[in-house]
C-alpha cells in the first residue's frame, strides 16, 4: 500500500471548498483508499502523469474532481481538487 499525501495546492483548494474537514474526509475516503491500494487502476489523463477520479455528489457535498500523481512505489500525491460544475457531461479522459 502506498502512502497518500496532499500537495499544498490540494490542501488550499480543499479548504476553499467550504466543507468541514470531517465531511471532506468522508467524501474523499474512497479515492484515498483506491490511490493507496492500486493507483494504476485509476483513470489516466492522456498526455500527463496524472490520474483523475470524480466522486459522486452527496448530501452537503458536490461531486468532486480529484487529480493525483503516482510518485513512486511508496507515494501518491493528491495534486488538485475542484467541484464538478453542472455543465459537466463527460469524463475528461
Amino acid at each position: 500500500m502506498r502512502t497518500v499525501r496532499e500537495s499544498n495546492l490540494f490542501t488550499e483548494q480543499s479548504a476553499a471548498l467550504g466543507m468541514s474537514v470531517k465531511r471532506l474526509d468522508e467524501v474523499t475516503s474512497g479515492v484515498v483508499w483506491a490511490a493507496g491500494i492500486n493507483a494504476e487502476l485509476l483513470p489516466a489523463v492522456p498526455g500527463t502523469a496524472l490520474r483523475c477520479v470524480i466522486t459522486d455528489a452527496f448530501p452537503d457535498a458536490p461531486s468532486l474532481r480529484i487529480f493525483l500523481k503516482i510518485e513512486d512505489s511508496d507515494y501518491v500525491e493528491l495534486v488538485w481538487i475542484e467541484p464538478v460544475t453542472e455543465d459537466f457531461d463527460e469524463p475528461i479522459m
